[in-house]
């Protein structure tokens, strides 16, 4: 059984109500940090994906569509994948205050906020020591993926998902600790919430299952054979509803795979990926000596690393498509950090039990001090480049508005965000924009033939004005250049 007892040797005590109260003022504390000191919500500005799925989200008449219209779960985000619950929490900014940054974001800090509040309560149902469980709370906000995720509104769907599996796995703590009691109202609602997480990102169904049958399975209740038939029959109505919703003729266009080398590569950096610094392996290495210790002295430990070691290798499992892209850019902070967000948690809570457990308890607080410094760090350093990814949206955004007479050279990282700007404010004139890469389109040759100026975001953040020139260079084997080299402002 996975269930943990609170040990009293350990170095952090049982909580008593007063000590509760201080625990939840702690987190509540480290929370406003977070949302104010490192994304600065406040400030905040339309993202890469934001306009434009915010502005097909607005479009629907009811959130409902969402869920059960197939042409809409077939052009929502690429069309490979369904997250409506994501696109029906946009359709609910969108009828408090159409078009309004603030709202957005205030609706991030409240799922922010109760994802928070349930992880802290998932912890104490798994057993864990009340001010062990605020400061891994604590730690887990600080970390550049959790960061990431609730600092764009485009990744709204992770935490929703993840506020949905925790609420599932409380319902499953209380099915497990009281075992004798009626489980058909506790099923529904578990069932309920298992759907909505799986609603939320397809990294869910497969990453939450796993946990839920594996915890379930090993505990004492007489119903749990109708709960786990449940689950696998929630699984399986999940496969129906994607093929109902996409079809099966789905083409994963682009994707390329690592290679073994490489994929060992990534697995070896994954801890330096959690805390964006080389001290992510400091709780790595306590982990590891955890489980020999366990190994060598206990036996009651071994189901709790077992079943956390599956649920996060399905984590892993679930990012497999994308593990190239994560490679290539995981020395650069930026949105790819949302990849490992789920991951994170997984692990981040396997070391919550771990530390729980653990026999020598005088290596557990400075562990953990240095855990959550690193996070901070490197949280730090991601909310800098985030700064600077968000200003950079923001001059060319608020420039196509404007401006509606100039041409803007596009430099966004995401070719979309201002064809998003230009749907998303359609009711009004906006400029016109150019990318280097358009080489071809009528404008970029317009804009050459006839030297048309155009305007460009300089490295200090202005706007300045230049012409575009075409470049051509001979390569050896006597092609022209690659696109991107096509065009040169001066």
């Amino acid at each position: 059984m996975l269930t943990l007892k609170p040990r009293m040797a350990s170095v952090f005590k049982i909580m008593t109500k007063h000590q509760i109260i201080a625990g939840s003022i702690f987190i509540a504390i480290c929370f406003a940090a977070v949302v104010f000191a490192f994304t600065k919500v406040q400030s905040s500005w339309w993202i890469e994906d934001d306009p434009i799925l915010y502005s097909f989200a607005a479009s629907a008449e009811s959130p409902l569509d969402f869920f059960t219209d197939r042409k809409i779960l077939k052009n929502s985000g690429s069309g490979n994948e369904i997250f409506p619950v994501h696109f029906a929490s946009f359709w609910v900014d969108s009828r408090i205050d159409f078009r309004s940054v603030q709202v957005c974001y205030v609706h991030n800090v409240l799922i922010f906020m109760a994802t928070t509040i349930t992880f802290f309560a998932v912890l104490l149902g798994f057993g864990v020591e009340g001010m062990l469980a605020s400061m891994i709370v604590c730690t887990w906000m600080l970390l550049p993926a959790t960061n990431v995720c609730q600092a764009w509104m485009s990744t709204r769907s992770y935490m929703y998902g993840l506020f949905f599996s925790f609420l599932s796995i409380l319902i499953s703590q209380r099915l497990v600790k009281f075992p004798h009691l009626p489980a058909l109202g506790m099923n529904l609602a578990l069932g309920a919430m298992v759907w909505m997480a799986m609603m939320s990102k397809e990294f869910f169904p497969i990453t939450l299952l796993t946990f839920l049958v594996i915890y379930i399975f090993n505990g004492r209740s007489v119903s749990k054979w109708p709960t786990l038939a449940m689950l696998v029959g929630l699984g399986a109505a999940y496969a129906c509803y994607r093929i109902w919703a996409l079809g099966l003729d789905l083409h994963y266009s682009g994707i390329q795979y690592l290679n073994a080398q490489d994929a060992l590569t990534y697995l070896f950096k994954s801890p330096y990926l959690l805390t964006g610094n080389w001290l992510g392996y400091v709780p790595l290495g306590y982990l590891v000596f955890a489980i020999y210790d366990s190994a060598k002295r206990r036996t009651d430990c071994w189901k709790m690393h077992l079943t956390s070691l599956a649920v996060l290798w399905t984590a892993y499992l679930t990012l497999f498509p994308i593990w190239r892209g994560i490679f290539i850019h995981m020395n650069v902070q930026g949105p790819w950090q949302r990849s490992h967000f789920i991951l994170n948690t997984v692990f981040i809570t396997w070391i919550a039990l771990t530390f729980q457990k653990a026999r020598r308890t005088a290596w557990t607080l400075p562990c953990l001090v240095v855990f959550a410094l690193a996070s901070a760090r490197g949280s730090h350093v991601a909310m800098k480049a985030w700064d600077k990814l968000r200003n950079a949206n923001r001059i060319e955004g608020q420039f196509v508005l404007n401006h509606p007479k100039d041409i803007l050279l596009d430099s966004a990282a995401a070719p979309w965000y201002i064809a998003g700007i230009r749907s998303l404010y359609s009711d009004q004139p906006t400029g016109r924009s150019i990318r280097v890469s358009d080489n071809a389109s009528p404008l970029y040759r317009e804009v050459v033939a006839k030297d048309i100026p155009v305007w460009k975001r300089d490295k200090f953040g202005k706007m300045v004005a230049g012409r575009l020139i075409e470049k051509t260079v001979s390569l050896n084997d006597g092609t022209r250049t690659t696109k991107a080299e096509l065009g040169k402002f001066q």
